[in-house]
């Protein structure tokens, strides 16, 4: 690799190549420990080179969730993203936002709760 950016990009760029290699790891051990979970007779193995597909899929999914999550956050003004932003991501795929639903604490919407009602909405509690 050709050393013509600073050294904060190299850095950047062999910190990304650690974290892309920990993703196509932790994708090749899900999809073993998947396979060992199921029976194995009615699953076909996955070759060395499916799984590192799978893994840049992951890498390339990931790029543009944190890319839409940031011009998310961007539009509301905030230099913060928060669980609002990711609930955005989930918006078209039922299942997924019904996953994060369960695991967003509730303390979403009261807070939400507050903001729109006013002062008052967050001292009072309705049933």
């Amino acid at each position: 690799m050709p050393c013509d950016g600073t050294e904060t990009e190299l850095r950047q760029s062999q910190r990304f190549k650690r974290l892309s290699a920990a993703v196509q790891l932790s994708v090749h051990d899900i999809v073993s420990n998947t396979s060992q979970s199921y029976n194995q007779q009615h699953l076909p193995k996955f070759e060395k080179e499916t799984t590192a597909l799978v893994a840049e899929l992951v890498i390339y999914k990931l790029e543009r969730t944190v890319h839409d999550l940031e011009a998310f956050a961007g539009h509301a003004k905030r230099s913060t993203i928060n669980t609002d932003d990711v609930k955005l991501i989930a918006r078209n795929n039922p299942k997924l936002k019904e996953r994060l639903m369960n695991l967003i604490p509730e303390k979403s919407n009261v807070i939400r709760g507050g903001k729109s009602k006013g002062k008052g909405a967050a001292s009072g509690t309705s049933a």
